[in-house]
Parts: C-alpha cells; structure tokens; sequence
C-alpha cells in the first residue's frame, strides 16, 4: 500500500503520541521533502519529532514541477508536493486535513484519509481503546477545529 502524508495529519497524530497508528494502519508512509522540513520545526513545541526519523516513513521528492507549480497556485507548499507526490505514486490514500487541499486532491482523483479518519479506523481496528478521549486532547492541545457534527459521525461511526 502506497501513503502519502501532509503533514497536518502527522502533526496532530504526534501531538497525542500516537505517531504509530500510521505504522500499524498503513505500514509505510512517504513525505516530501518540504512536509519532512515544515514537521522538524514542530520541535521547538517539543513534539517528539524524533519519531518521524523512522525506517517507515521515508521521504520522497517530486518530478512534475509544472504540476506542482500549477497546484501551488492555490495550495501551499507542502500541500502541493503531497498531492503531485500521490499522484505520481499511483497512491492508495493522501492524508490531509485541510480543506482546500481535500477538495483539490478529490478532484485528481486521489483517495483522501484527515486525521479524525485515522484515528476512526485505529478504534474500528482495536489499536486505540476509545476514540473520544483522543479528540478531546486534539481540540484542546492543539485547537484542532473540527465541526461538531463530524465529531458526532465519527463517535457514532464507532459506537461511542
């Protein structure tokens, strides 16, 4: 299986220690270089950037830079060089967050996957015991704003 992250995903899962999940749900993830860069200044916030220095995330430049050139049009950078990355990887899922870039993403194609997915499918699977808990710490560490009705989708989803 073939993952391309954005690094608001990978962001939020680090925030609540739970980096791991995209092992055990995906085994492999790969990032551009400017996603890899934008997360190592996560450190000064002391997230435990060290855990993205793994041998199953890898990081992967881009070859299509008219493309890149005519996403980054309405996208910024680290979105940009995921979606052409996706694409150029022929991947199963882009996991990204925000909304300009799902949309955009959807649009070439791409099969997306937010944070609050992953943290669906690690409670659907068993790696996580609860899934509420971790949307507390998400909106109230980080202010990761998500709409009440998908909290409650999600939380429904999984029987909480």
């Amino acid at each position: 299986m073939v993952v391309v992250s954005d690094s608001s995903v990978i962001t939020g899962l680090l925030a609540i220690n739970k980096l791991h999940l995209l092992q055990s749900l995906f085994h492999n993830v790969l990032l551009t270089p400017t996603v890899y860069s934008e997360l190592s200044t996560l450190r000064k916030y002391n997230y435990p950037i060290e855990d993205i220095n793994t041998s199953w995330i890898n990081v992967k430049g881009i070859k299509d830079y008219k493309k890149l050139q005519s996403l980054k049009l309405e996208l910024d950078l680290g979105e940009a060089e995921s979606i052409v990355l996706a694409l150029e990887e022929k991947a199963d899922y882009l996991l990204v967050d925000e909304k300009k870039g799902r949309d955009i993403a959807k649009k070439e194609g791409l099969k997306i996957i937010g944070l609050l997915g992953i943290l669906v499918q690690a409670k659907t699977v068993g790696l996580i015991p609860l899934l509420k808990p971790e949307i507390e710490i998400l909106t109230s560490k980080i202010e990761f704003r998500l709409h009440q009705k998908l909290i409650q989708a999600a939380l429904d989803a999984v029987g909480e």
